[in-house]
């Protein structure tokens, strides 16, 4: 059997993925695609993904095995393909893990499928996921000391080559502009090779992102042991303040983001022309980061995560009173 290994990275639509592959599990494996219900934990956050497999790497001594079930309704299905999807995947950096997860694969021809995000718009939604729906308080400074590291593409794909060899290996830029039909779902079908039948049905975006404002907000609320019946309500106020809006990756300033991409532009370099086969060494197409005045414009005050939080609901309450005085509108 081919399995398709995703291995992520964290904030490339994953979830996106794997609610659409558990929502039409029956309507694939009708075209001999099979996305196994093995290695899923039951819990609503994280149903759709086979976390159980790569937490099995990583903390044996307190995940049990699913291995054993995987293998079987591998063995029992009549499938050509099937799908293992889990962004933690991506945090099996050492030799002995990725050698133990080719072991449990060898009766199988491994495609592993990896998308990149340019590293500072991972930071900044893997710190809102983490502080806004986690309910983590940590400081970003700390948080971008402990995971600037681990953001090396160059690295994180060598590794794997080592075990899969290149020829296994998918890289795909998570860019909306990059995407195939700009579609998530449609540019991993395109990248795996696979024809997925028409008429699914796709599943809403379940993390949203928000700007640094709300991220402080939210983290200040943690500390201060705030119940979570009014984080809640916090969080609904959030996602009707923010909705529909573009959130922008400025946890970090202009200034900052700028620095960061820099120390990582020889690793991309090196990733779009030796994975991509890109000539001009452009992993991320989008260059922007941002303007520094505006920047500091909204942030530079003291207590930015309020004022500036209390000025956005603000618009966003003249925009509805303008919405209902349209005429026609009730």
């Amino acid at each position: 059997m081919r399995i398709l290994l995703h291995i992520g990275v964290h904030k490339t639509g994953s979830t996106a993925l794997q609610g659409f592959f558990a929502a039409n599990r029956l309507r694939l494996l009708e075209h001999g695609i099979l996305y196994p219900q093995a290695a899923r934990w039951p819990e609503d956050s994280v149903r759709y993904a086979h976390h159980r497999l790569p937490w099995s790497l990583l903390r044996p001594d307190r995940v049990a095995d699913p291995w054993p079930a995987l293998r079987r309704e591998l063995a029992h299905s009549a499938a050509e393909v099937a799908i293992l999807s889990a962004e933690r995947f991506e945090g099996l950096r050492r030799d002995d893990q990725l050698t133990k997860l080719g072991s449990l694969l060898a009766d199988h021809e491994v495609t592993v499928i990896v998308y990149l995000r340019r590293q500072d718009e991972y930071l900044h939604g893997d710190y809102c996921t983490r502080i806004v729906h986690n309910g983590e308080d940590l400081d970003f400074e700390a948080y971008k000391a402990r995971k600037t590291p681990n953001l090396d593409y160059r690295k994180l794909l060598e590794r794997w080559e080592r075990r899969f060899g290149r020829e296994a290996l998918v890289v795909r830029p998570y860019e909306r502009s990059q995407l195939a039909d700009a579609d998530i779902v449609a540019d991993f079908a395109a990248g795996a090779g696979i024809e997925l039948p028409e008429g699914l049905r796709g599943t809403a975006r379940v993390n949203r992102s928000y700007p640094k404002n709300v991220i402080d907000a939210f983290r200040r609320l943690w500390r201060l042991g705030i119940d979570p019946e009014s984080i809640a309500s916090c969080k609904r106020i959030a996602a009707w303040a923010y909705q529909g809006r573009r959130v922008d990756a400025d946890v970090m300033s202009p200034a900052e983001r700028a620095e960061l991409l820099g120390g990582f532009e020889a690793s991309n370099s090196f990733v779009a022309r030796e994975y991509l086969g890109r000539e001009d060494g452009v992993l991320f197409r989008d260059r922007g980061v941002g303007d520094q005045d505006a920047w500091d414009e909204r942030y530079r005050s003291p207590d930015s995560y309020l004022t500036t939080t209390l000025r956005d609901l603000g618009r966003r309450l003249e925009e509805a009173r303008g919405a209902r005085a349209l005429p026609g509108s009730r």
